[in-house]
């Protein structure tokens, strides 16, 4: 089992009222009209972080993934792009943490260490309007 420096319940999401998702606003960001296929597909299937949150994620190569994150109440895309090595990102609907490459962590990874990837932790900034890289 992996250990972790954060844990995705030690930032939880306050109590959320129901919203009507707002349409998508690829403008928003200048990633949003390049990767439009990838983040329309997301966002269509709803929020899976932090209440509003929709995290998008697409490949960018062998072992390779970008993720960003797209604001449902809004529809504007969040300035942030996150690219992951050995795996996916790891995020939850009731937690503003998302944490980057969990698998270097249990030490599955030996060659992306090696390397100099490691496990990085991201946190939604309380307003909601940026994604902040938690520094060791």
């Amino acid at each position: 089992k992996a250990v972790y420096e954060h844990e995705l319940n030690e930032f939880p999401v306050e109590s959320q009222e129901p919203f009507k998702k707002a349409p998508l606003d690829l403008s928003s960001n200048p990633i949003g009209f390049e990767y439009r296929t990838a983040i329309r597909s997301a966002y269509a299937e709803g929020p899976n972080f932090a209440g509003h949150y929709v995290v998008v994620g697409w490949g960018c190569g062998a072992s390779c993934q970008y993720n960003i994150v797209v604001n449902a109440k809004t529809g504007k895309i969040l300035d942030a792009k996150i690219m992951s090595y050995a795996d996916q990102a790891s995020y939850d609907i009731n937690s503003r943490l998302i944490i980057n490459n969990p698998e270097i962590a249990s030490g599955d990874y030996d060659e992306f260490v090696q390397a100099g990837f490691e496990t990085e932790y991201y946190l939604l900034s309380e307003d909601g309007l940026r994604i902040e890289k938690l520094v060791k």
